[in-house]
């Protein structure tokens, strides 16, 4: 009876599953890889090499990263690239898929001697745009070049992968791709520079959390959402080893009355946390609390800027020590940003 009790009083939640299923997903590669292969002659085998699946970072978040790649198209360096998105998982004909990495592998394997100029050209611009990343505890470093052929010269697709610290401070493949237009080359070399100097900020964080024996750090809201809605911190964690962030629901009867997650941030695990219901509405999302602004006087929200949230505002998905470090009032909302405390991850678990 005593368990039937504690069973009935612990918070429901509920895990939102993956919306793509990983094992769905590698199979529909791995038949679009052998059909293109026996569709392809000997000669181009020989060019290309074995077709492959290009892992990137952030793939399994269904976007636009999935590709497909050839070996390194004789002396030019460049890979064929094929884009397969997760986010048409199960939505494809994957014979007409299959001919279609076919023509553009046919296109690439006569373009050899071009390619190796343009590559050439990619990968100097590359080396040089990560300067700023290499040595350190991590070292940042260009993986590989792509190439995935349009209609026109101005349609070529350029690729470069890079390996770089993530927002879980773990080393994994970043993915550029931009248009080999007029302007392709500054757009590359741009957006290779801002991944750099992401990438020593991270490494910065990492070596903070070195020192302190651990792989990174949660902040306080993170862990009252973990903890207020039941999931658990080292249940949630453990997820967020393999997953940049895990989403779910919990509240009232069915455990569906608030909508919440935590995710990797710069090496940081964030909370998020929602509830909908007018009246009492909030969200808690990248340290910007929005609340229902006719819910506070105005005298209250003349003097919130620099004040601690608990001076003025219960809220118990945030410590009161949270910092105001902003205030934007629009229409019917308030919009506080907050600077909220961390703890290394291990400490936070018991760990």
């Amino acid at each position: 009876m005593q368990n039937d009790i504690a069973a009935a009083a612990a918070p429901l939640f509920h895990i939102d599953p993956p919306q793509i299923d990983p094992a769905k997903r590698k199979a529909e590669l791995e038949r679009i890889i052998e059909i293109a292969t026996a569709a392809l002659t000997k000669t181009q085998i020989r060019k290309l090499g074995g077709l492959s699946f290009a892992a990137a970072r952030d793939d399994d978040d269904h976007s636009y990263f999935g590709q497909i790649r050839s070996e390194p198209i004789g002396a030019s360096g460049v890979e064929y690239r094929f884009p397969v998105p997760a986010r048409k998982t199960g939505d494809r004909d994957l014979v007409l898929v299959a001919a279609a990495l076919v023509g553009g592998a046919t296109h690439m394997a006569r373009a050899e001697r071009g390619l190796k100029k343009i590559g050439a050209g990619y990968r100097d611009l590359a080396e040089a745009a990560i300067e700023a990343g290499r040595g350190g505890i991590a070292e940042m470093r260009v993986v590989a070049i792509g190439a995935t052929p349009g209609k026109t010269a101005e349609e070529l697709k350029m690729t470069v992968d890079v390996e770089m610290l993530g927002d879980d401070l773990m080393p994994g493949i970043e993915r550029v791709s931009e248009f080999a237009d007029a302007h392709g080359l500054d757009r590359m070399e741009e957006r290779l520079k801002g991944l750099a100097a992401k990438h020593v900020e991270r490494r910065n964080v990492l070596a903070r959390a070195k020192v302190l024996g651990s792989t990174g750090f949660i902040d306080d809201s993170a862990l009252r959402v973990l903890d207020i809605s039941g999931f658990g911190r080292a249940a949630a964690l453990e997820l967020l080893r393999s997953d940049r962030q895990v989403n779910f629901s919990f509240g009232g009867e069915t455990g569906y009355d608030m909508t919440a997650g935590v995710y990797w941030n710069d090496g940081v695990v964030r909370g998020y946390v929602e509830n909908r219901e007018r009246g009492s509405t909030f969200r808690l999302e990248a340290m910007v609390l929005l609340l229902e602004s006719n819910g506070l006087p105005d005298t209250i929200k003349a003097g919130l800027l620099g004040r601690h949230l608990g001076e003025a505002i219960d809220f118990r998905f945030i410590p009161g020590n949270a910092l105001i470090t902003g205030v934007e009032e629009s229409g019917d909302w308030l919009y506080l940003t907050l600077e909220i405390g961390t703890s290394p991850i291990e400490t936070a678990i018991g760990g």
